[in-house]
């Protein structure tokens, strides 16, 4: 089934510098209900400063003292695309290069390993309820002798993550009343609902398809 009405899909794109490791991760803007929404002729309003500034607004949830952001990756495009019902793009998308946006030093995050950010429409019933933002590259600190973060830890991060989300929203608004962060689903005529609130688990994720990508460099020894 196709998705209830067009959208924006904002992008952040990730190296690490010297291989040909790649990540990305990123969300849905459009308007709520039945409310219209040209997505190729809002992503033409977009300036570029609009653009820049998403890019700006993840570097600045990055330095959320909470988080590690391995020191090795690096954040170097924004691509911002008009998606249609289908999913597919309906005309080219917009990429912006980013410069200066690197991990940090002395940060040595497993590479599969990411903070994952939970988007809640704030409902219990229905569809688009729920949805995730992988942060590449990214752990949270653990509490001592335990394989989680500390909650204190968690609710700053989670802190962090709902003042991006609101900073994503202005610049959204700014270009397109009433257009912001949502969840969409598919299923039957399709649901778009906006994001209310974010959370942000103790426990460490793994992005098993990073992990499926990762070059492997084995080592072998010799049996006697």
């Amino acid at each position: 089934m196709p998705y209830p009405k067009q959208s924006l899909r904002l992008t952040f794109g990730f190296t690490v510098p010297g291989t040909d490791e790649v990540a990305d991760t990123g969300l849905h803007i459009t308007t709520l209900g039945t409310s219209p929404f040209d997505a190729a002729a809002v992503l033409d309003a977009y300036s570029d400063a609009n653009i820049d500034a998403f890019a700006g607004f993840y570097n600045d949830l990055m330095g959320v003292g909470a988080i590690q952001w391995g020191n090795y990756s690096k954040l170097d495009t924004i691509k911002l695309a008009a998606v249609g019902v289908d999913g597919l793009y309906l005309t080219d998308p917009r990429i912006r290069p980013v410069t200066g946006f690197v991990g940090f030093t002395g940060a040595t995050v497993l590479p599969q390993s990411s903070v994952v950010a939970t988007f809640w429409s704030g409902l219990g019933f229905g569809t688009a309820n729920f949805g995730r933002m992988y942060l590449p590259h990214t752990a949270l600190p653990l509490e001592t002798l335990t394989p989680r973060a500390t909650a204190a830890v968690a609710g700053a991060f989670t802190d962090g993550v709902a003042e991006f989300v609101s900073a994503v929203n202005g610049v959204a608004d700014s270009v397109e009343a009433a257009s912001g962060v949502v969840n969409l689903s598919k299923i039957g005529l399709g649901t778009v609902k906006a994001v209310a609130q974010v959370g942000v688990g103790r426990v460490i994720d793994t992005q098993r398809r990073r992990r499926n990508r990762l070059n492997e460099d084995i080592l072998y020894a010799a049996v006697t």
